[in-house]
């Protein structure tokens, strides 16, 4: 069990990571234009649009660093957020838009390759909370 929730934190943190670094070289208005065509309230003049676009790979990056440590609420907080953009991907997709999102650098359009890569995020972080892979899979481990 340690080692499941070890390798899902270094996985994530690798991911995390990279895209983080990926939105970095990149210019800030290629996340900026992926913000504002989710259509969640910021226009491409609101104030939220450049600090947004400059804060987000650095967050990415700090999360994967803190990935690296065995910390509860980092894993969290970090399915927290793989949620969040996994209900910003389904409401792009039930209003049928073809959106960019910014995540290796504004070139993956939402859709089944999307949903799959951050639903496997989102489970990555499931199996990274050693407290859940405890509840979940000892009962079935002492059944053996």
């Amino acid at each position: 069990m340690r080692r499941i929730t070890l390798w899902s934190r270094i996985a994530l943190s690798i991911t995390f990571l990279y895209g983080g670094l990926v939105k970095m070289a990149n210019p800030w208005t290629t996340l900026g234009r992926s913000i504002v065509e989710f259509q969640v309230g910021i226009s491409g003049d609101s104030p939220w649009v450049h600090p947004l676009s400059v804060a987000i790979p650095w967050i990415e990056v700090a999360i994967a660093i803190l990935l690296l440590f065995p910390l509860r609420w980092v894993v969290l907080a970090t399915g927290a957020i793989l949620m969040a953009f996994l209900g910003l991907g389904v409401a792009a997709a039930w209003r049928q838009m073809q959106v960019a999102c910014g995540c290796w650098g504004g070139t993956m359009l939402v859709g089944p390759l999307w949903f799959g890569e951050h639903g496997g995020m989102f489970l990555m972080a499931l199996a990274a909370d050693s407290a859940l892979v405890r509840r979940l899979f000892a009962p079935a481990w002492k059944m053996a």
